[in-house]
């Protein structure tokens, strides 16, 4: 079994120890048990990345697919890259969900910064749709420039990392890269692919498994090519961690 990447040179400042659902206390649970996989391509990608955050700033995409797996993630994440800057663009409906308020709470604690994305596309459920249409098209591109400037003003930064579940939140690969991220990842920082597999009984251990290598874009990126490429990273991933890779089907 390899060992896993020694990071005792640099301070973790993102505790999520504290982190609940409702009276659950997630962060407790789950963090003891969460680890990054031993597997040569994971540890090639985590160390690949480091280097990258000792420069500037990273993506992590995430294969959101379970209520509580983007939470691995992140623990898991964090604990290995030790990373200074976080922002995670999130849904309105999501942030603004009564039971979810600890949780969203204790991350912005942590210094995290959630910020609201505002979607009508397909993938989208209905009753955020709905919403958003309702709203005059100024005002939701307004509130969708914010994270997407953050974005910008972070990334040339070292330890900054922007957090995406990049198909759109927690769905199955619906054909193309919502338009939001698109156009931050034409900014051209380099991109880790991740996705983290976990007991469906007991949610433990969760296993993170990393792309062998970052994947980067650029202002000539079509967004087929971008899905493309992110969903056979994910594939790549899901055979490794035992995890159906027909579920990353183009």
């Amino acid at each position: 079994m390899k060992e896993k990447l020694n990071n005792d040179d640099a301070e973790n400042i993102f505790d999520l120890r504290n982190v609940r659902i409702g009276f659950i206390p997630v962060g407790k649970m789950l963090e003891p048990t969460s680890r990054l996989s031993f597997d040569r391509e994971t540890q090639n990608g985590v160390r690949e990345a480091k280097e990258i955050l000792k420069k500037k700033g990273l993506f992590i995409l995430d294969a959101h697919y379970g209520r509580l797996d983007v939470l691995g993630t992140g623990i898991n994440m964090a604990r290995e890259l030790n990373f200074k800057t976080c922002i995670v663009p999130s849904s309105f409906v999501n942030l603004e969900r009564p039971i979810l308020t600890k949780f969203y709470k204790a991350l912005r604690e942590q210094g995290i910064a959630l910020l609201p994305t505002y979607r009508k596309s397909s993938i989208v459920p209905e009753k955020e749709r709905k919403k958003v249409e309702e709203m005059p098209e100024e005002e939701v591109l307004m509130k969708n420039n914010i994270w997407k400037v953050k974005t910008r003003q972070v990334l040339p930064l070292p330890g900054s990392v922007v957090f995406i579940a990049v198909y759109g939140g927690m769905n199955k690969p619906g054909g193309y890269i919502p338009y939001g991220t698109e156009e931050v990842l034409k900014i051209g920082n380099p991109a880790l692919c991740t996705l983290t597999v976990y007991n469906k009984r007991s949610f433990v251990p969760m296993t993170t498994y990393t792309s062998g290598e970052c994947l980067v874009f650029d202002e000539k990126s079509s967004n087929h090519d971008m899905y493309e490429k992110i969903l056979a990273e994910h594939r790549k991933i899901a055979g490794r961690a035992g995890f159906d890779p027909d579920y990353f089907k183009s």
